[in-house]
């Protein structure tokens, strides 16, 4: 299993491999566990993929049967912000945690684009972008420990 280090915060451990038949293409994704601590507040990072999937998840939109992304955040982070750039206007982000999940929408009536944000405490965190309408868009999941005024 390798291990990548990037900014002074955040590790990126690949948790598995799928491949999938679409369209005749071979897909190959790839889930990744991104570490998280409190010790730079003012950290962006950014990771890529494509929304959607098959799987209804009531009420979020067809999410993968695999998250995208896992966060683990080993101790409390006051602030903390999950966001999705997506050319879909249908774009959604649904996180699963031991106390639940939170899911966000987009609502292209007044530009707003899926994000989860403020404290979030010591956990696994399961990430998903999906659609509302099950259409597969690349999307940029933006994470932030600044706040934008």
């Amino acid at each position: 299993m390798a291990v990548i280090k990037a900014l002074s915060n955040i590790v990126f451990i690949p948790l598995f491999f799928w491949i999938a038949w679409v369209n005749a293409e071979i897909i190959v994704a790839v889930s990744e566990t991104v570490e998280l601590n409190a010790a730079d507040p003012n950290f962006v990072h950014t990771l890529e993929g494509v929304s959607g999937g098959s799987v209804d998840s009531q009420g979020c939109g067809f999410v993968p049967n695999s998250p995208h992304h896992v966060l683990k955040i080993n101790q409390r982070i006051d602030y903390l912000s999950l966001s999705i750039e997506s050319g879909s206007d249908s774009a959604t982000l649904l996180v699963k945690g031991s106390d639940g999940k939170l899911c966000s929408l987009s609502d292209s009536t007044v530009g707003v684009k899926p994000e989860i944000a403020g404290v979030w405490m010591p956990g696994t965190y399961y990430v998903y972008v999906g659609d509302l309408s099950g259409q597969k868009n690349p999307f940029t999941l933006r994470i932030s420990g600044k706040k934008i005024k």
